[in-house]
């Protein structure tokens, strides 16, 4: 009985934990209603996340030079896992990666 109680806790602190470890931003500049499709990348860095591995985000890029609706950046638990994969030093988090989200504009028409 005693085992089952002490799993049952291991179970909620790693689900805190992984809870705890998401977080996001949006950033809207036109509210456009229906669904548009979302462009997904992930964005590496390291050192604690100082040094930037990956390019920055080119809009003009993903968009075909189109405008922007909504940008999200956030942290997912599929981030967070593949920091817990690769080897760190106490206090020095050697991989750090965000999920960058892009809605470009779409005509009405289309």
């Amino acid at each position: 009985m005693k085992i089952i109680a002490k799993v049952r806790m291991l179970a909620a602190c790693l689900l805190c934990l992984l809870l705890i470890s998401c977080s996001s931003i949006t950033f809207v500049q036109v509210e456009q209603s229906g669904e548009q499709k979302n462009h997904s990348r992930w964005h590496h860095a390291t050192l604690n996340g100082m040094v930037e591995v990956s390019k920055p985000l080119d809009i003009r890029t993903v968009c075909h030079n189109k405008a922007w609706t909504k940008i999200t950046t956030e942290h997912t638990a599929y981030n967070w896992l593949a920091e817990v994969i690769v080897p760190g030093l106490p206090n020095l988090l050697l991989y750090s990666a965000w999920t960058n989200q892009v809605q470009c504009h779409e005509s009405p028409g289309s």
